[in-house]
């Protein structure tokens, strides 16, 4: 597997692959983790389930995790990403290409719907 890349065209393609199911699977992490600290993973060889989340601080404590990779996760994803709002949070993610590259992203959600909607 290569090292992930943080490069500005990586971080395009990583970017180029959030969409709604995407999004929904961050909010069900939330919900079952309890927390808003967390990776995704997406990895592209898979055909069933290829999206797995984990929350950070256990990502980055599994040593089969590559280093380079732990120390780019060292950070929460809230601090990396771009200036957030107040109601904005942002979750790493991870994908692992169809051609075994590897790249990540800090990724920006808006809730759903407003805090305390029903």
């Amino acid at each position: 597997m290569n090292e992930p890349s943080g490069n500005d065209s990586a971080e395009a393609r990583v970017k180029a692959l959030v969409d709604h199911a995407l999004l929904e699977s961050f909010w069900r992490g939330v919900v079952h983790y309890n927390t808003i600290d967390l990776v995704l993973f997406l990895d592209q060889r898979k055909q069933a389930e290829p999206v797995v989340v984990y929350p950070r601080e256990r990502t980055i404590a599994d040593k089969s995790v590559p280093a380079a990779l732990r120390a780019m996760l060292s950070k929460s994803a809230r601090s990396a990403a771009s200036p957030l709002s107040f109601e904005d949070t942002a979750f790493w993610f991870v994908v692992l290409f169809q051609d075994e590259g590897m790249a990540c992203a800090a990724i920006t959600a808006k809730p759903i719907a407003p805090v305390g909607a029903a």
